[in-house]
């Protein structure tokens, strides 16, 4: 059966005046009241609003997961890059808009990038253009990296801590 069709979401459909909190072991991050969360806690964790995703994707929302580098890997340039690098196999329309840039993000150092790419939307019977921010930051285990994935340019930086 196949997935419902995705379509372009309005401002108020994405926004909402209170926030939750949702608490994880390895991060807090807190999120408009009218999304939900999917996922396993364990792996990665979904936060969209409704109508933002269906089981093939995610076109307005954020995914939240881990990643373990290889062994070069252990410098956060390095492992942003095997991370970039990953999510380009599983979506090779996917293209850095340029290198990623230091930020902080709740006291740590982070790397940030965007990716140009096509949106799971559709209008008019073609594919939008598609914006996502990869935000990189070294986990507490050696060598982990958490990447945040905001498609549609739809996560708050402020609003994730790590």
């Amino acid at each position: 059966m196949p997935s419902p069709q995705l379509r372009r979401l309005s401002t108020k459909q994405l926004a909402a005046a209170d926030r939750e909190n949702y608490n994880h072991g390895a991060f807090r991050v807190s999120y408009p009241a009218n999304w939900q969360v999917a996922g396993d806690p364990n792996s990665s964790l979904t936060i969209y609003p409704t109508g933002g995703a269906n089981s093939d994707a995610v076109a307005y929302g954020t995914i939240i997961s881990g990643f373990s580098p290889g062994r070069v890997g252990k410098d956060l340039d390095e492992a942003t890059r095997q991370l970039i690098n990953s999510i380009r196999d599983t979506n090779p329309g996917l293209r850095p808009t340029g290198n990623p840039v230091n930020i902080c993000l709740g006291g740590r150092a982070a790397k940030s990038v965007e990716l140009l790419g096509t949106s799971a939307i559709r209008e008019n019977n073609q594919s939008i253009a598609e914006r996502i921010r990869l935000v990189a930051l070294q986990g507490r285990g050696a060598g982990a990296v958490h990447g945040l994935r905001g498609a549609r340019c739809r996560l708050r930086h402020d609003a994730a801590y790590l």
